[in-house]
């Protein structure tokens, strides 16, 4: 099963995709967005970790924090 954890709207957002014990792929989202710190939805991560694993990303979608969950948009 692929797992992708989103940290958003806080300092340094940010994504892992997780397939059983190991990382399958991280991103900041500053690092594509160019903005310092970005607290952002990290939609550009996201879609580059997609294209990592050619859109085979089905199974869950988690996040942590209050409003990450009224936030989430269907990508």
């Amino acid at each position: 099963m692929i797992i992708l954890g989103i940290s958003a709207f806080y300092h340094d957002s940010a994504i892992a995709l997780l397939e059983d014990d190991r990382i399958l792929f991280a991103l900041q989202e500053e690092r594509l967005s160019r903005i310092k710190a970005d607290s952002a939805f990290p939609k550009l991560s996201i879609e580059a970790a997609l294209n990592y694993i050619n859109n085979n990303c089905h199974d869950y979608m988690g996040g942590g924090g209050v409003n990450t969950l009224k936030t989430l948009h269907k990508i």
